[in-house]
């Protein structure tokens, strides 16, 4: 740990004079994928654990430091425009509740002097390669590791310091956009204890209600978790999720619709059906076997319709259910 304590004062030592060789050394170097492959390096009992706990707590130090280079952007162009047919944008504001008829959605300002910036995007990559390792498609990590996932704790921790560097600042979640960050996390949400699905969802919230940004591929990403071919693990949960966010603003109602979100739901509600009646024409003297995703979807029906019955309270919304 004292290595990365030095390692951090020297970078931040150097950064304040605009001195940039130490920082351009260790990216050339490979300094941070070799970190991320520290983490997942065994051992993993209670005392190693409690060291790569503090040694990713180091690393998350490293987050705000670095070079003043990475602008926020929107890799797919211009951002979705809540109400983009009307002639006024009406959102609601998060503490008043008041209509507000000004832009719908302004980019974020980085000012130069703010240590809530994220500065070190590689420092970030490396906390969402441990995470999301074996789940999701990873960069930085060498393929001799065992396909198995951290301890609990460590992952609760590299989520934590995630989720906190994306919220520190509005212009986060857009510094670091090209990492895709929120679809990796939101793509292998399944594997996680509920603390963390729940998490990755408040994120979610967050992008879409503080930074008032409707995210097309996290919600692209989120639909997949509602078709047949997924396990059906996290069906509850987004449909709660789902419903939540469309009882704190009617703008909402138009985003489901826009991005498809209904069309999954109908699409989900009518495979369902004929699975079923498939698997009760073949029964056999075993009795009826039932698809993962079927059977959570059975399970979970009343959260599923309360879901539904929350979107389709647009008539427009309803039409489009109507039609899918």
């Amino acid at each position: 740990m004292l290595d990365v304590d030095v390692l951090y004062y020297l970078l931040q030592s150097s950064l304040k004079v605009d001195y940039y060789g130490l920082y351009d050394d260790l990216n050339r170097n490979a300094a941070f994928e070799s970190l991320a492959n520290i983490i997942l390096t065994g051992p993993f009992n209670a005392s190693f654990n409690d060291l790569k706990i503090k040694l990713i707590d180091k690393v998350q130090q490293l987050v705000f430091i670095g070079k003043d280079s990475t602008s926020p952007s929107i890799a797919e162009g211009l951002p979705y425009q809540h109400f983009g047919k009307r002639k006024k944008a009406i959102f609601f504001k998060e503490k008043s509740m008041t209509l507000n008829t000004s832009l719908d959605f302004v980019m974020p300002r980085t000012e130069a002097s703010s240590d809530q910036i994220i500065r070190c995007v590689q420092a970030v990559q490396c906390q969402l390669s441990a995470f999301i390792y074996p789940y999701g498609s990873t960069q930085h990590i060498i393929s001799k590791h065992p396909q198995r996932p951290l301890p609990s704790s460590l992952q609760r921790t590299l989520f934590e310091n995630l989720k906190l560097a994306i919220q520190k600042h509005p212009a986060n979640y857009f510094v670091i956009e090209r990492l895709n960050a929120v679809p990796l996390m939101i793509e292998s949400m399944e594997h996680y204890d509920t603390n963390i699905q729940n998490g990755i969802m408040d994120v979610l919230v967050y992008i879409m209600w503080d930074l008032n940004f409707v995210p097309l591929k996290e919600l692209a990403v989120t639909s997949l978790h509602l078709q047949t071919t997924a396990s059906g693990k996290v069906i509850a949960l987004l449909c709660r999720r789902i419903q939540q966010l469309l009882q704190m603003s009617p703008k909402f109602l138009i985003v489901v619709r826009d991005t498809g979100l209904i069309n999954v739901i109908s699409l989900m509600l009518s495979n369902i059906s004929d699975k079923l009646q498939k698997t009760a024409a073949s029964e056999t003297e075993d009795g009826q076997i039932q698809e993962p995703f079927v059977a959570q979807a059975i399970e979970n029906f009343d959260t599923i319709v309360d879901c539904l019955v929350e979107m389709t309270k647009d008539p427009a919304n309803a039409a489009v259910f109507r039609k899918a």
